[in-house]
């Protein structure tokens, strides 16, 4: 996945976090199949859009939420 800078909370925490739980996290967009927060730019039909809440709601309920209600527009 790919965390955006402009990302809330802060880009540096939620890497942090998604690597302690196992997951695993590109610096690179276009090498990720989902981006997690604001991105800036054409969106890709390939990539799936979400919440940084999403990262926030799997941590917290020790499993990967399904990603429905966490897509952006």
């Amino acid at each position: 996945m790919f965390i955006s800078p402009a990302s809330d909370p802060p880009r540096a925490k939620l890497w942090e976090l998604v690597l302690l739980c196992g997951g695993r996290v590109t610096g690179v967009p276009r090498q990720a199949s989902v981006c997690i927060g604001p991105c800036q730019g054409k969106r890709k039909a390939t990539v799936t859009y979400l919440s940084e809440k999403w990262i926030l709601d799997s941590i917290t309920q020790h499993q990967v939420c399904a990603w429905e209600d966490y897509l952006l527009q």
